[in-house]
Formats: C-alpha cells, sequence, structure tokens
C-alpha cells in the first residue's frame, strides 16, 4: 500500500461498533492527502493489492472531501468520525512504510474477528 498513501484508515460499522454478525462486512474509510485516480478506482485497486479474503467495504476520498462534507453536514462522515476506530493515521509519530507493511499483515490475518465470512 506503500504507493497509495494513505493518510488514515478508519474502521466503521458493526466491527467498529463491537456488533458485527455472519454478514457483516469489514468498513473501511481510507482517506489520502490527495487522490490520484477516482475514489472508485482508488477503492478498486486498494482492494486488489491487499488481497483480502472477506468482504469489504472500502470508502475512498481526500482529506479535503472529507472535511468540505463534514463542513456541510454529512451525517454518515460524521458518524465516522465519531464512531470509527483509527487504525492508521500517517501523523503518528513511528508510521510510516514499516506501519503500512504492519496494517497489511493485520488486516490479511486473523486480527479480525472470528465471524469475517471468507469468500
Amino acid at each position: 500500500m506503500d504507493h497509495f498513501r494513505p493518510h488514515r484508515i478508519i474502521l466503521f460499522g458493526s466491527y467498529a461498533c463491537g456488533h458485527p454478525n455472519d454478514d457483516s462486512d469489514v468498513d473501511l474509510l481510507i482517506t489520502q492527502r490527495r487522490l490520484t485516480a477516482s475514489p472508485l478506482t482508488a477503492a478498486g485497486q486498494i482492494r486488489l493489492e491487499l488481497g483480502v479474503r472477506f468482504a469489504m467495504d472500502l470508502i475512498v476520498r481526500s482529506e479535503a472531501d472529507v472535511a468540505s462534507r463534514l463542513s456541510e453536514g454529512d451525517a454518515f462522515l460524521r458518524e465516522i468520525m465519531q464512531k470509527g476506530i483509527e487504525l492508521y493515521a500517517a501523523d503518528d509519530e513511528g508510521v510510516g512504510r514499516k506501519g503500512r507493511i504492519r496494517l497489511r499483515r493485520r488486516l490479511r490475518s486473523a486480527a479480525l474477528p472470528q465471524k469475517v465470512p471468507l469468500r
């Protein structure tokens, strides 16, 4: 994920709230300082690179887009920001290439609850 340069990765939805069920997918908001592709294309590329074997919903946005939507009162993004769990932040000390490698390993490993349905 190095070349995608995520700024933040936030887990939201049922796994973040601690109430997943058999049909739950893993919901992630990935922000970048600047998008180099459309949000949909970026999400597809990230999903392919991670190679995860469970249901995952990725939302990719620029930091500016998130800030703009929040200032406009976007309730969906506000809930993600308030209730989500920040898994990665580029501004955190010691986070960089090694942190992104560890994130990739965590997403591929069994770190997620065992109820994640494999495809």
